[in-house]
């Protein structure tokens, strides 16, 4: 109830700024230099690797001239605190800050309320990590999202697991949070059209021995692990395979492609670095990140296309909102991380 009360009372604050029209938004002047301002939302768990390398392609863009003659100028929010704190940071991104568009490394959930305000606001927002399938089917056309959502990555793990290998018994770990149970979901959705297949699912707390996971795919005799979530122990679940001698096939999702406990071992396929994430090979090719200390992550790598696309986007409109909405709806773009271009929803297109 309580949280109902936060959203209710920042959605009358919302109609109240709405009331007022906000002139030369994004365009404001640093001495006699005019600057085009973008805001970044970040989340605890995601802030140094996002707020780097998003800066780190602010400078790149400036140093070779910036957006038709006018300097980037990001401006970084976290959304911590109480539940529905980002909202507050939304509203000031927006009514003071004045930027032309919205980026955000955060969780579903401040993604959600995150998508609320724009809903409202009118200002482009580029999601650069959460994929909770709602987000981008819930007809926000100021919402897009530079990663694919858990239905299309679903259907990404299936085409790789059931399709290209032939396997029938998967053992699926995800982690506790809200964002790996959703992936779970999705991915159960998807599954129930392959009758052959059997999916042995196990949900790991945050004080769960990665040994039970070994055990389970003994138990159950699985040919093939998929793993979701970042805050799983991939590390720790390698070893034990190994130490066990456990030689089955092993997949993420985008997530655990993002734990900071990532692997470089060849066993582990992660078939996101080979598909439409290109991964830590292509990072690492990469000129501008073999520059910088943060290099190889893919939640960096997402932030840092995430204000690229926005750049282009930006190239082709008149430096206002409604001409960056259409910028980014026809964007056809080559990032690091793989193609950007959007559907009708603002869902990135994938192959699948």
């Amino acid at each position: 109830m309580k949280n109902l009360k936060t959203i209710a009372t920042f959605i009358c604050l919302f109609s109240f700024l709405l009331c007022f029209q906000v002139e030369g938004r994004g365009q404001q002047k640093e001495g006699s230099q005019a600057y085009i301002s973008i805001g970044l939302l970040v989340d605890k768990s995601n802030e140094t690797e996002a707020s780097i390398a998003a800066l780190n392609a602010i400078e790149l863009i400036n140093n070779k001239g910036g957006v038709k003659g006018k300097r980037l100028n990001l401006i970084i929010r976290s959304v911590e605190g109480t539940w529905g704190a980002g909202s507050s940071k939304i509203v000031e991104l927006v009514f003071e800050e004045k930027v032309i568009a919205i980026i955000g490394s955060l969780d579903a959930r401040n993604t959600h309320l995150a998508e609320q305000v724009i809903a409202k606001t009118q200002v482009p927002f580029l999601s650069a990590w959460a994929s909770e399938s709602s987000l981008t089917n819930a007809y926000v056309s100021w919402f897009f999202s530079i990663v694919p959502n858990d239905e299309q990555q679903a259907q990404i793990l299936l085409n790789e697991t059931c399709k290209n290998k032939n396997l029938k018994e998967l053992m699926v770990v995800f982690d506790a949070s809200y964002d790996s149970e959703q992936a779970y979901k999705s991915l159960l959705e998807k599954a129930a059209k392959l009758p052959q297949l059997k999916i042995h699912p196990l949900r790991f707390q945050a004080q769960s021995d990665a040994s039970s996971v070994v055990a389970e795919m003994r138990k159950n005799n699985t040919d093939g692990l998929i793993l979701l979530g970042r805050e799983l122990p991939l590390k720790t679940i390698q070893e034990q395979m190994l130490k066990t001698k456990i030689n089955i096939p092993v997949f993420g999702n985008v997530a655990a492609n993002g734990s900071q406990d990532i692997l470089d071992n060849e066993d582990f396929i992660m078939p996101f670095r080979n598909s439409w994430i290109n991964g830590n090979k292509a990072l690492c090719e990469e000129a501008y990140f073999r520059t910088k200390e943060k290099k190889c992550n893919i939640i960096g790598a997402l932030a840092f296309d995430a204000v690229m696309t926005l750049t282009s986007a930006l190239e082709h409109s008149a430096d206002n909102q409604n001409d960056l909405k259409t910028g980014l709806d026809q964007i056809n773009y080559q990032g690091i991380t793989g193609p950007v271009e959007f559907d009708s929803l603002g869902r990135i297109k994938t192959s699948e």
